[in-house]
């Protein structure tokens, strides 16, 4: 065991997994090459692999969090050695390491979560980088922060991988160009190709998207894949949806006990309720309203509030404040306010509703950009993300958007 290295797991890891999900898709082809295998033989080798036994690696993991530039802060990483797996002097690549005060943690979990989700700190961390490039459709405000931007096509004017929906009804849904680029964009793995070509790579992309679709496609149970989702963009398998398939002796669930599970043993191991119990959210201090963050439906994320036709059903973002709350301040409707937590503040209109509780408000999502060429929201209304304070799920890992508590008052 000693000679192999976390080098050759994970590039073991990558072959077995690609094998194991997509092993006929051009991914077992790229695991390979990073696998060191010749091309024709290792993917007929990936495409025999069969797991026999679904593992859960979701529990018992083992977390510290490091420092990017400071290896004291670092477990000694970085300190004249640029792969510790070469020598195995780190202590914490030693099966006697005391990681007793390392945090357990569990998977799937959002490592963003680890630094404060805070606006000013996300752009302290952009200027102190010595290159950010950004690929994109349109002046975000990351890439309003880049030192060089490369100009994607938008979905309707490039071609795509096919995307695989899952559930008891998949289906497989191929994206065409509905019209070619207006501008001088271009899809994203052209891009990448040209990227590659600069930094002497190109033999790793030497393929077109539609060798990529096709070799995603081909072993789709039809005479002609690819032509068929050309012609009509979507493939549905039959004998789906399939019930009843669970319902013999041999099959295991990714549990600990491979059935499923209303009481999780897992769970209780690593100190969580084995039951849902329901946990009371901690409430606003006295003076302080809980910040609620959300999106319209004619928006999508951030993306697209600068867009003049969507734009024009709510050009302006306010804070939704209850009647009664509104009252208690001595605001009223289309007053400016200041909502401020402990990781910013910023200014925007009251909406005075009672469609909001009297101990929340609400602000819209993806308005106060600060890209000057958003022109339509950038200084417009103002932006969540310089309010909202660091929070997550302990077991699951995810970013609680709902736990920052902000005082109000008028301006």
């Amino acid at each position: 065991m000693s000679d192999i290295s976390r080098r050759h797991l994970l590039c073991s890891g990558v072959a077995l997994s690609a094998s194991s999900l997509v092993a006929r898709s051009a991914w077992a082809r790229a695991a390979a090459s990073l696998a060191g295998y010749p091309e024709s033989a290792s993917v007929r080798a990936l495409a025999a692999v069969a797991p026999r036994e679904q593992l859960l690696f979701d529990f018992g993991w083992k977390f510290q969090f490091g420092h990017g530039t400071d290896p004291a802060r670092d477990l000694g990483f970085g300190n004249g050695q640029g792969d510790f797996s070469r020598t195995g002097e780190f202590d914490f690549a030693k099966a006697k390491f005391d990681d007793s005060k390392w945090r357990a943690q569990n998977l799937p979990h959002d490592w963003a979560v680890e630094l404060p989700f805070v606006q000013a700190k996300t752009i302290q961390m952009l200027q102190q980088m010595d290159f950010v490039g950004v690929i994109d459709v349109q002046m975000s405000d990351t890439a309003w922060y880049a030192d060089v931007i490369f100009l994607e096509s938008t979905y309707l004017e490039r071609q795509d991988p096919v995307e695989v929906m899952s559930g008891i009804w998949p289906v497989v849904v191929y994206r065409q160009p509905v019209i070619k680029p207006l501008h001088d964009t271009k899809p994203t793995l052209e891009i990448v190709q040209g990227l590659a070509k600069r930094l002497n790579l190109s033999q790793y992309f030497d393929f077109t998207i539609e060798q990529w679709v096709n070799a995603q496609v081909k072993d789709l149970p039809l005479d002609a894949p690819l032509d068929y989702l050309k012609k009509h963009g979507i493939y549905v398998p039959p004998d789906f949806p399939k019930y009843g398939t669970t319902l013999n002796s041999e099959h295991r669930f990714v549990t600990k006990s491979g059935k499923i599970e209303i009481f999780a043993d897992r769970l209780q191991e690593f100190g969580y309720d084995p039951l849902p119990v329901y946990n009371a959210p901690a409430q606003p201090p006295p003076g302080a309203l809980r910040l609620i963050t959300g999106r319209k439906a004619y928006f999508t994320h951030a993306n697209s509030t600068n867009n003049p036709w969507l734009n024009a059903f709510d050009p302006e973002n306010r804070l939704w404040l209850n009647p009664t709350t509104a009252e208690s301040l001595g605001v009223a409707d289309g007053q400016m306010v200041e909502a401020a937590s402990t990781a910013g503040a910023v200014r925007l209109k009251a909406k005075v509703t009672q469609e909001i509780r009297p101990d929340c408000v609400f602000m819209l999502h993806g308005f106060g950009k600060r890209a000057k060429w958003q022109r339509l929201v950038a200084g417009v209304g103002a932006c969540d993300a310089q309010v909202l304070e660091t929070a997550w799920d302990k077991v699951s890992g995810n970013a609680a958007m709902h736990e920052t508590f902000v005082k109000v008052r008028k301006v």
